[in-house]
């Protein structure tokens, strides 16, 4: 069989040649689609690190959501005299134990974001009167207390599940 080769010469190859060659072509086929399939998982793995899933992005926009229904009805804050009693952590603990702790913090902002706006229309009558006494004070105790619980109802429940699959926890705390 004659074969042409890169430089433009004409070479004869005998059977054992072909198949010695056919066999070179397959392997580094192979090689390059191994390659590929490596790259491919790599580039998949650091997109998964970098983006939430749509699940996930769905997820939080619903507890989003709900915190929001829940911050303008009674639902979520039951005006008593003189102290409100608040049910809004519920759905910022579940976030935070389904999706992790940055989830926790964004639930825990729009927690505090609709407490500090409660104080500064007057529907609370306590968070008025201590927005009248120091409004810095305020936003300190409205939104970074309750982004940190979050992203601590995240973190606790994250180590918890670990030692629990290690069956490292006394029974007592289960």
């Amino acid at each position: 069989m004659k074969v042409i080769m890169h430089d433009g010469s004409v070479q004869e190859l005998s059977f054992e040649d072909e198949a010695k060659e056919k066999n070179e072509n397959e392997r580094s086929y192979f090689l390059m689609s191994e390659v590929e399939t490596k790259v491919e998982e790599v580039k998949t793995t650091t997109a998964k690190k970098k983006r939430m899933s749509v699940k996930d992005l769905t997820t939080l926009g619903l507890l989003t959501g709900i915190l929001l229904v829940m911050a303008f009805t009674p639902l979520g804050y039951f005006h008593t005299l003189g102290v409100d009693i608040s049910l809004m952590m519920i759905p910022v603990g579940i976030g935070a134990m389904l999706m992790g702790p940055k989830a926790g913090a964004w639930l825990g902002f729009i927690f505090g974001a609709t407490s500090f706006y409660q104080a500064l229309t007057g529907t609370s009558v306590f968070s008025a009167t201590l927005f009248n006494i120091s409004p810095v004070n305020t936003f300190l105790l409205c939104i970074p207390t309750r982004m940190l619980m979050g992203f601590l109802t995240g973190v606790i429940f994250m180590v918890v599940s670990k030692l629990d699959k290690k069956k490292e926890l006394p029974s007592i705390f289960l």
